[in-house]
């Protein structure tokens, strides 16, 4: 007699050469073991698994036998062969037997995953270093460690038609919105999609409008996840990404940082100001600059004027084309920096850019003015790392409605911007949450614009947890 799961293992998986089937005779007939060789932990299969039946043979006469025998934690009796399938290829043993129709799989999984490292992302002088790696167990053990609280919730999917992926949607109990937690697991339960290799596959599901600007959050540390967590986001975690995606996300997360809250909080308050200032000045300098030298002449100092006008003198391009030509120079060398090896990258960056403007400068091809002003852009820009994309793209922008309609076409560029990010929101919240909303819970302001006493902080959740 045959075992009907196991005969379907064996039609589904025919060509593949990586599945191993070991089969040991007992006293009512033969047990079959099928696993694949890549993923599974030999040591584990050895000696958690064959040697308990080995050393039993004879009492071997049930299903439910067999899983008393074998030690590893997690066991499970199946009794489809689509749940064998799939436990097989999640790393599972599958054992089977000629007398049961029934299965039984064991946890034996070894999945071949990088140890916990410094994250590239979010850099921090002084705090936590760990960062997540590929494996979805790791990330969440991580996780685990920092929150020992019986309210942290933790849902698991299987995403993707053909890829199958582990995903787990991590929340606080009570800290979060119900409407919150509601609406983001049934976004990703009802997710129709055929692969799934990496958070931002989801993530689009989220962002429900066309824009620049990220509305879902995405982070590489344990303690920021945490962090967001008590605060009353959702984190979504994929496997085989150590990216993980939180919502709700504002924009105003993009001046922060990590280290905001392991060092003094005076201090930071200056760098959220240094950081705000660059972000308004790479948008709009560059504008500024174009829309002065080309119509409102009357506006710039005489002295500086007469300065300016002798640099340019000898200048065949208007400012515009200055201006864009060498934010597509710096920007070119920015790639190639960045795709290039370290050991290399930042070098040929720095050396192509230095080379490129000086070379500019004495071709006649850039005046000095212009290349003071994408210099102070080009340092204002990487101030905001996860900003970078959006300026560059609005920057160029106002850039060129400056030149066609000048002061007026900055203004204009200015105030579709603040109108374009006061329409957008993430998961229901405004995008510029709390501004607009402090009325109502004033306790988020307390970390907007300045940082306030972590103690105070610590109560603020969008769940509008109060303090005691």
């Amino acid at each position: 007699m045959s075992n009907p799961i196991l005969d379907v293992i064996e039609k589904t998986l025919s060509e593949t050469s990586d599945v191993q089937y070991k089969s040991i005779p007992i006293s009512r007939g033969t047990l079959t073991i099928v696993f694949i060789n890549n993923i599974v932990e030999k040591r584990l299969l050895s000696f958690h698994l064959l040697e308990p039946l080995l050393h039993t043979l004879k009492s071997l006469d049930s299903m439910e036998a067999i899983q008393d025998v074998i030690c590893t934690p997690v066991t499970e009796i199946l009794n489809t062969p689509e749940e064998a399938i799939e436990k097989l290829l999640s790393g599972y043993a599958v054992i089977t037997t000629d007398f049961d129709p029934r299965a039984l799989c064991c946890d034996v999984s070894d999945y071949s995953s990088r140890n916990v490292q410094k994250p590239d992302t979010d850099p921090v002088i002084k705090g936590p270093q760990e960062g997540f790696t590929e494996s979805i167990e790791n990330n969440l053990s991580l996780i685990r460690k920092r929150i020992r609280n019986k309210d942290l919730i933790i849902k698991m999917f299987t995403l993707g038609t053909s890829s199958q992926t582990p995903v787990a949607v991590i929340y606080l109990q009570g800290a979060a919105p119900e409407k919150l937690v509601e609406h983001v697991l049934n976004k990703v339960s009802q997710l129709k999609t055929n692969v799934v290799l990496e958070t931002n596959y989801i993530e689009e599901e989220f962002k429900e409008r066309i824009t620049l600007f990220d509305t879902v959050g995405n982070h590489e540390k344990p303690d920021v996840i945490c962090a967001n967590l008590f605060e009353g986001r959702v984190a979504i975690m994929v496997e085989g990404s150590p990216s993980v995606a939180v919502l709700p996300y504002f924009f105003m997360e993009n001046f922060q940082s990590p280290d905001d809250y392991y060092t003094n909080r005076y201090v930071v308050a200056a760098m959220r100001i240094f950081r705000y200032f660059s972000f308004v000045v790479s948008i709009l300098l560059p504008a500024f600059y174009v829309a002065l030298t080309t119509y409102h002449h009357s506006l710039v100092p005489m002295v500086f004027l007469f300065k300016l006008a002798s640099a340019r003198a000898g200048v065949p391009f208007p400012s515009i084309a200055e201006i864009l030509l060498m934010i597509l120079f710096l920007e070119l060398s920015r790639e190639a920096g960045r795709r290039l090896p370290k050991s290399i990258g930042t070098t040929l960056s720095l050396v192509s850019t230095l080379i490129l403007g000086e070379t500019a400068l004495k071709a006649g091809l850039a005046s000095g003015g212009t290349i003071v002003i994408v210099g102070i852009y080009a340092v204002t820009t990487l101030i905001n790392p996860k900003l970078v994309g959006p300026t560059i793209i609005l920057s160029v922008i106002n850039v060129i409605l400056s030149s066609i309609f000048g002061l007026h076409g900055f203004y204009l560029f200015f105030i579709m911007m603040i109108a374009h990010l006061a329409s957008l929101d993430s998961c229901g919240y405004p995008y510029l949450y709390p501004m607009g909303t402090i009325g109502q819970n004033s306790s988020n302001s307390k970390d907007l614009l300045v940082r306030g006493k972590l103690k105070e902080i610590s109560y603020n959740t969008l769940g509008g947890k109060k303090k005691p």
